[in-house]
């Protein structure tokens, strides 16, 4: 049955496609979210297109979603030209998705931010987790002290590593913990 919903779905790809070419934000973005959502690995490379040539906040938030979930490594070097450009939520959007589509020449680039000072610190954490291998502890939120413990582990993870990345041979330890 589930083989048979996809298809279905499937009917509305070329709709889709257009719309990542319209001139409204909202309708690129969700456009690119929708043929993710739907698991369309034909348009991997539209997305793409879209996303390289966006400068909407909004929808490169949208269309780096769109990316990472239908595993558009390609995409890692566009990823990297924005992450500079842009700050606040699409910043630490990009660098998740790069944690995710990258590579480990990547975690330097992205360690860089675990001391960004405009809020992509946690992400930068996660995205060091995932390319890294490693797990600097759960997600902490609601009250507590800045900086949170799993942001300083990876900050000193990385101080720790870093010369050595990606050689070193206690890189990729399951767990990190902040003592």
């Amino acid at each position: 049955m589930q083989g048979m919903a996809t298809l279905h779905y499937a009917e509305c790809a070329p709709f889709l496609e257009a719309s990542l070419r319209d001139s409204n934000l909202l309708v690129r973005g969700n456009a690119a979210l929708a043929l993710s959502d739907l698991r369309i690995a034909d348009a991997s490379a539209l997305v793409l297109s879209m996303f390289a040539n966006e400068q909407d906040t909004i929808a490169i938030q949208y269309a780096a979603g769109a990316l990472r979930t239908l595993g558009v490594k390609a995409a890692a070097p566009s990823i990297r030209e924005k992450i500079s450009v842009f700050n606040g939520q699409t910043r630490s959007t990009l660098i998740q998705v790069l944690g995710t589509l990258g590579s480990d020449d990547d975690l330097p680039l992205i360690a860089g931010y675990l001391n960004d000072a405009t809020g992509s610190e946690i992400a930068a954490t996660r995205a060091v987790e995932e390319l890294a291998g490693v797990n600097f502890g759960p997600l902490r939120t609601g009250i507590g002290g800045y900086p949170p413990p799993e942001l300083i582990a990876a900050r000193a993870w990385w101080a720790s590593h870093k010369d050595a990345w990606p050689r070193c041979d206690d890189c990729h330890p399951s767990v990190i913990r902040n003592k």
